[in-house]
C-alpha cells in the first residue's frame, strides 16, 4: 500500500491524455503468484486527492470518493487481461497480447457505462447508457488517449485502444457534430471487414446510414436514408443543454476541420430549425478533401412546393460555408407557410422565388449576418391575412391609412380590408448583405390598390427602415397602370408614377407616401410629404415631377 502521484502516472503511461489528472492518491495493492510464471495484480482506491478533468460520467473533483479496482490476470499463454471497475458503474475489460502484432498496446478494449458489454476478439466495443453525452468532446478525448507525450519511450509510441468495432449509445439527449437530439439510441457496428452501419433513432431523427472504410477514412459515397432528419433546434423555443448566450448561436459549431465525403441522402421528413420542409434528396461529391464539396443536385419537395438547385460547399479559408443557386415553384405560398410553421399569413398565391444565396460559417455558426444573395420574387393572386400576420399587419396600416383618404366620399374603407389584403401580383428583387435585406422595386398590385415598397430590413435585430408609396386603384386608368409595372417592371418607379398621376388627378389627389421604422413586431407608419405637382416643362423638354420616394427607392 502507499500513495501515487497522478503526474508520474502519466509519464509512465506516456499519453496525453493523461495530463487530465490531477493530485495524489491512496492505493492498496496485491500481487499474487497463481502458477508458476502466472501473476495476478490487485489494485484498489477510492481516489480521494484525484481531480479528473473529463466530461461526464468522468468528470470529478479532488474530494469526492470513487471507489476504483483494478486486476490484471492471466489470459492464455501469452494474454493478460486489465478489468476496471469504478464505482460500479464504468467498467473496462482490456486485453493485451505479447505475441500478437498489433497497432495498439490492447488489441481488444470492451467499455461500458452502467452497461456490460463483452470482450470482443479485437477491436473496442462500448455500450454507454447515461442521460447527457456530447460525442464529439468525447472524440477529442479519445484522440488525447491515442497520442504519446513526444518525449515518451519509442516502445510506448503506439496507442493505447484499438480502432472502434462496434459502439452502442442510449441517452435523454446527445449531441453529434453539432446536431442535438434527444431520446436516442444509437448503434454503430462492422457487419463486415472495412464496412460500417450506423442506426440512429431519437424524437428528432431516424434513419440508416452505410459506408465503406479505408486507412481509417470514408471511401466512396455514404448512402443515407431517413424516415425523419432535423437539423439545428428551434431558436424560438428551446430547452437546449447548449449555452446559447447568443441569439444568432442556434445550432452549436461543429469541429474546425470538417471533411464531407460523397453523400447520397434521402429523407422523408426534413425538418431545419424547426420548420418542417418535406422530403429531401441531396447528392454531392468532395472535389478537395478538406476544402471543397459540391452539391450536384438537391431536392425539397412538398405538397405546395418543390425546390431544386446546385452549389458548393466550403470546407475550410475564410470564404467557407454554403454557396447555393435555386429555384423555387410553389403551388400555394398560403399552404407552404402554414407548413413552415408562420400560420394564417397568406391564402393561395402560386409562383417563384428564384436566386443564389451564400451562408458563411454554415455550419461552423449560424448567423443571419453571415448571409448574403439576390433573390427574385413573383407571385400571382393570393391574400394577406388581417389576422396578426406581421405581413398582413404593415400592409393593412398602409392601407387603411391610404383609404381613410376616401372618407370625404362617405365610404368606409374597413370594409376593403376586413378579409385581408388580397394581391395580383407581388413581384421584386430582394438583395441580401451580412444579413440586410434591401429592394427598391418591391411590390404588390391588387384590386384595392398598389404598393411599392423600398429601404432595408435588419434581419438580426429585426428593425425595418422602409419607405412605400400607396395608390389606391379608383378608375381604370389607375388599375390599368398599377397591371403596367407588374409587366414591365423595367419602367422606374418615377416614370410610372409621372404617367399614372398626369392621367390619374383624382388618384393622385388619393396617392400617400410613407416611412416604415420599429419592428417586426410593432411597425411605425408615418406619413411624409405627398408627391408634389408636376412642374411645367419647358419647351422641347418632357415634364418632370418632383418624387423625393421615386429617386430615393431607385437610388
Amino acid at each position: 500500500q502507499g500513495q501515487a502521484n497522478t503526474t508520474a502516472l502519466g509519464e509512465y503511461v506516456a499519453l496525453a491524455g493523461m495530463k487530465r489528472l490531477s493530485g495524489k492518491l491512496k492505493y492498496h495493492a496485491m500481487l499474487l503468484r497463481e502458477k508458476p510464471k502466472k501473476y495476478s495484480l490487485t489494485f484498489d482506491s477510492d481516489l480521494v486527492g484525484v481531480g479528473i478533468n473529463l466530461p461526464e460520467p468522468l468528470s470529478k473533483n479532488a474530494e469526492q470518493a470513487w471507489p476504483l479496482r483494478l486486476k490484471w490476470i492471466p489470459e492464455g499463454k501469452n494474454a493478460v487481461i486489465l478489468n476496471v471497475d469504478l464505482d460500479n458503474k464504468i467498467s473496462v475489460s482490456l486485453l493485451h497480447d505479447g505475441a500478437a502484432r498489433s497497432a495498439a498496446y490492447f488489441q481488444a478494449a470492451a467499455v461500458g457505462v452502467n452497461q456490460t458489454p463483452p470482450l470482443l476478439h479485437s477491436g473496442l466495443n462500448v455500450d454507454v447508457r447515461y442521460p447527457t453525452v456530447d460525442i464529439d468532446l468525447w472524440n477529442r478525448i479519445i484522440d488525447d488517449f491515442s497520442m504519446p507525450f513526444p518525449k515518451a519511450p519509442s516502445a510506448r509510441r503506439q496507442p493505447l485502444l484499438p480502432d472502434l468495432h462496434e459502439f452502442r449509445l442510449q441517452a435523454n439527449y446527445v449531441q453529434l457534430q453539432g446536431v442535438e437530439m434527444d431520446h436516442v439510441i444509437f448503434t454503430a457496428k462492422q457487419p463486415e471487414p472495412m464496412q460500417w452501419r450506423v442506426d440512429i433513432s431519437s424524437s428528432q431523427t431516424a434513419g440508416t446510414l452505410f459506408w465503406r472504410e479505408a486507412q481509417g477514412k470514408v471511401a466512396g459515397n455514404i448512402e443515407a436514408k431517413f424516415d425523419r432528419l432535423a437539423l439545428g433546434h428551434n431558436a424560438e423555443n428551446t430547452n437546449s443543454v447548449l449555452d446559447s448566450s447568443s441569439p444568432d448561436n442556434d445550432i452549436s459549431k461543429v469541429q474546425d476541420y470538417f471533411d464531407m465525403p460523397a453523400i447520397d441522402l434521402k429523407v422523408d421528413r426534413f425538418t431545419l430549425y424547426g420548420h418542417e420542409l418535406g422530403s429531401l434528396s441531396v447528392q454531392g461529391v468532395n472535389q478537395a478533401r478538406g476544402e471543397l464539396w459540391k452539391l450536384n443536385k438537391l431536392n425539397l419537395v412538398s405538397p405546395s412546393s418543390h425546390i431544386k438547385g446546385s452549389g458548393v460547399w466550403r470546407l475550410n479559408g475564410l470564404d467557407r460555408g454554403l454557396t447555393l443557386d435555386a429555384q423555387a415553384d410553389i403551388s400555394n405560398l398560403g399552404d407552404y407557410f402554414d407548413q413552415l410553421g408562420y400560420k394564417n399569413i397568406l391564402q393561395q398565391g402560386s409562383g417563384t422565388l428564384s436566386g443564389q444565396v451564400v451562408w458563411h460559417n454554415l455550419p461552423w455558426a449560424y448567423k443571419k449576418t453571415d448571409l448574403r444573395g439576390r433573390i427574385e420574387v413573383d407571385f400571382k393572386k393570393g391574400r394577406f391575412n388581417n389576422v396578426g400576420s406581421r405581413s398582413a399587419r404593415l400592409l393593412k396600416l398602409l392601407s387603411l391609412q391610404s383609404v381613410k383618404r376616401l372618407a370625404a366620399f362617405k365610404f368606409d374603407p374597413t370594409s376593403l380590408l376586413k378579409d385581408g389584403f388580397p394581391f395580383d401580383n407581388l413581384r421584386g428583387t430582394i438583395l441580401v448583405n451580412k444579413g440586410i435585406v434591401t429592394t427598391d422595386n418591391y411590390r404588390v398590385v391588387g384590386p384595392l390598390g398598389t404598393v411599392v415598397i423600398g429601404g432595408n430590413v435588419d434581419l438580426s435585430s429585426e428593425q425595418l427602415n422602409l419607405q412605400a408609396v400607396v395608390v389606391p386603384n379608383l378608375d381604370v386608368s389607375g388599375a390599368a397602370i398599377a397591371a403596367g409595372i407588374a409587366i414591365n417592371p423595367i419602367v422606374g418607379i418615377g416614370a410610372f408614377l409621372t404617367q399614372w398621376l398626369l392621367q390619374a388627378p383624382l388618384a393622385k389627389a388619393m396617392t400617400a407616401q410613407y416611412h416604415i421604422s420599429g419592428n417586426w413586431d410593432d411597425p411605425k407608419v408615418k406619413e411624409v410629404a405627398h408627391v408634389q405637382e408636376t412642374e411645367k416643362a419647358q419647351p422641347g423638354q418632357a415634364e418632370k415631377p418632383d418624387l423625393p420616394l421615386a429617386a430615393e427607392l431607385q437610388r
